[in-house]
């Protein structure tokens, strides 16, 4: 940050609970003055690699939705040269809202996030059975998708600003199965966090063939040094179909003693089946919205 200017790349177009995360975390850093570069979670790592952003706000975890997998794909792609360095959570209120003021058992068409349609499924199924779901790159998006839908009974599941600045009329001031919905954001950047004492860090792994108790052994490499594991993911490999990349969070900075241990123990593990591993970032745990 230079000049109390801090540059930021996030979920576009503007409108998305992305953007709210960002001006969150840049209030929270201290910035005078906030820039947003919008693209996809790639899109974002990519201007923060090329220096044309000093961090990326992106969503990891919805609390009805689970993992984002977009944004782990991109970390793992840029593994190399960006990082999580910090976490942020933001209460996420979704809003419903058409062009007109329309009935809600009308709706025909509902446009979102594939994510914010996860997190209100079960009551759009109630108050309207009918309806497909579309989804798009965002919330912001289906807000413009709808004003640009010409068509009776189209609606957006989306935030109330990218409501209004679509002039979209909002059929109900909040839409979701869970009152307490929250979503935590990484921020990545090209620098390393400071140790807090109480901090959490993402390991990435993959074999490059799989053999029996592989997981059991690097669980192992964590349980015996007593370090807590919070949650173990699994993506997709794009490289090599069939295959994954293994996603723990664990507790414990990657400057730790222990948990640099552990790492060099799954290292030599992997490095028998011609596989990798590494530390996709280490932050500090905050868990308040």
């Amino acid at each position: 940050m230079k000049n109390g200017v801090l540059r930021l790349a996030t979920i576009g177009p503007a409108g998305t609970h992305s953007e709210a995360a960002a001006r969150k975390y840049a209030g929270l850093a201290g910035a005078l003055t906030l820039e947003l570069v919008f693209g996809r979670a790639d899109q974002c790592l990519a201007a923060v690699a090329d220096g044309e952003a000093e961090a990326a706000v992106l969503p990891a975890e919805n609390i009805i939705d689970g993992l984002i997998g977009s944004t782990f794909d991109a970390l793992i792609e840029f593994k190399e040269t960006v990082q999580a360095f910090d976490e942020i959570s933001l209460r996420i209120l979704h809003v419903l809202a058409s062009r007109e003021k329309i009935p809600e058992n009308s709706i025909k068409w509902v446009y979102s996030h594939p994510s914010a349609l996860n997190q209100c499924a079960r009551i759009l199924t109630t108050i309207a059975p009918d309806a497909q779901f579309i989804p798009v790159g965002s919330t912001a998006e289906a807000a413009w998708r709808v004003a640009q839908d010409e068509r009776s009974g189209v609606a957006a599941i989306c935030s109330e600003e990218a409501a209004m600045s679509q002039n979209l009329h909002v059929l109900r001031p909040w839409i979701g199965d869970d009152p307490g919905n929250q979503t935590r954001f990484l921020i990545c950047g090209r620098r390393e966090s400071t140790p807090t004492g109480d901090d959490l860090s993402l390991i990435a792994v993959h074999y490059g063939r799989n053999e029996p108790g592989q997981l059991y052994r690097k669980a192992g490499a964590f349980a015996h040094r007593g370090l807590d594991l919070t949650s173990v993911h699994s993506r997709p490999y794009r490289r090599r179909p069939r295959q994954y990349v293994l996603l723990f969070e664990v507790c414990g900075h990657r400057a730790d003693e222990k948990l640099a241990a552990a790492l060099a123990e799954i290292e030599e593990q992997v490095k028998t089946t011609g596989g990798w591993a590494g530390v996709l970032g280490s932050y500090p745990r905050r868990d308040e919205c």
